[in-house]
């Protein structure tokens, strides 16, 4: 998704009104399984684009800008589905078990939901969202105990960093590495599953979070 890409106040339904009626029922599959995972409403963003929650980050010119966490978007040639950690490193199994679809560099392609499992689509999403409650730089989770931990932007908007990584748009150790927060995060996480599976853990985990991601 662009940068330019903002939400807006547009009607969800208004615009699904707008569509041929099978892409429209596939639409309104894929909404209701994004709103079961994330528990949200749907908001437009621009003219074409269905997404739910939102994050903030910093770009490389230090600009704060926002996109939806998950997004789909019924266009006339495919579903769009927005994967915005890629499949480099990821899904591979999940991928090879969907049905038939497409690939870009962050975009899954369906032509009907009917073509795939939508089971394993609602896992794959439900695995992007679970990442989305985590800092992107250390991964510590953003749950109750330490939600007051999330970074703001600079325009005051939570950010998807923790306060121990990030501060008013720029990390506080900008020459640490994957292996610095693997380090870093091995004594937390084995205190609850022991030092050899917290190393395997974040050595497969750190690498996939935006920080890092190449």
């Amino acid at each position: 998704m662009a940068n330019k890409t903002k939400p807006t106040t547009n009607s969800v339904v208004d615009f699904l009104d707008t569509i041929d009626e099978k892409k429209k029922k596939d639409a309104e599959a894929l909404m209701d399984m994004m709103a079961s995972i994330t528990h949200l409403e749907p908001v437009m963003w621009g003219p074409s684009i269905i997404g739910f929650g939102s994050e903030s980050y910093t770009t490389a010119s230090g600009h704060p800008e926002k996109m939806p966490r998950l997004a789909f978007s019924p266009r006339k040639s495919a579903l769009t589905v927005y994967f915005d950690r890629g499949f480099t490193h990821v899904f591979s199994q999940e991928l090879q078990n969907l049905g038939k679809h497409r690939t870009s560099v962050s975009c899954l392609y369906i032509n009907r939901l009917s073509d795939i499992d939508q089971d394993v689509l609602k896992e794959m999403l439900k695995s992007v969202w679970e990442e989305s409650q985590m800092c992107q730089s250390c991964a510590l989770p953003f749950d109750e105990k330490h939600k007051q931990y999330i970074a703001k932007e600079r325009d005051g908007s939570d950010s998807i960093y923790c306060t121990y990584c990030y501060k008013d748009g720029e990390f506080l150790e900008p020459q640490a590495t994957i292996q610095d927060m693997i380090e870093m995060g091995v004594p937390h996480l084995a205190c609850k599953i022991g030092e050899k599976a917290a190393r395997e853990e974040l050595t497969a985990l750190v690498p996939t979070l935006k920080r890092w991601r190449r």
